[in-house]
């Protein structure tokens, strides 16, 4: 008469193993490329969104503006008189506010922080910024509006924003 044991085999926990590691080895694959895009998803999102806030506030104030009174290059020289497109650091603009004259103006500071008046932050991921006289030909201190590109990058997303403004209230 056999005797019944009701322990596992050596052959039964081999097998169960086997078909855990696959289990697992499967649902691990599946979740680290859902996070893996999930971050890049999130990525895209977060430099979209600073891109369209940085960007409305930069058409509030270039539309509401005067002119430029400092625009400084990437290397750190003035490009007031310059009738060509540059990259940029540093732009100062004129703004009339209550018969006052204002001087609002936008850095990128640490190569990639943009603040507004140099203290108050206005996003970050910004890779470069690029801006030229319009019309086509003026200098900076004559043009009548900007045309600008903003470069975003973080990790492996990037994104592209691009206007043509015009001050309405060139003097």
């Amino acid at each position: 008469m056999i005797k019944n044991n009701k322990g596992f085999t050596l052959l039964e926990i081999i097998i169960t193993l086997a078909v855990s590691v696959i289990v697992i080895t499967m649902i691990g694959s599946f979740l680290i490329t859902n996070i893996k895009h999930y971050n890049r998803i999130d990525d895209s999102t977060e430099i979209m969104d600073q891109a369209q806030f940085i960007s409305g506030f930069l058409d509030i104030e270039l539309s509401q503006s005067a002119g430029i009174k400092k625009i400084i290059s990437k290397d750190g020289i003035s490009i007031l008189d310059s009738n060509s497109g540059s990259y940029i650091k540093e732009i100062e603009l004129y703004t009339w506010d209550e018969s006052q004259l204002i001087n609002p103006s936008f850095q990128i500071k640490n190569g990639k922080d943009i603040f507004y008046k140099s203290h108050s932050e206005l996003g970050t991921f910004i890779e470069d910024f690029y801006v030229s006289p319009l019309p086509a030909n003026t200098s900076f201190k004559d043009c009548s509006g900007i045309e600008y590109e903003i470069y975003f990058k973080k990790n492996n997303s990037s994104y592209v924003i691009e206007k043509s403004i015009n001050f309405r209230n060139k003097y």
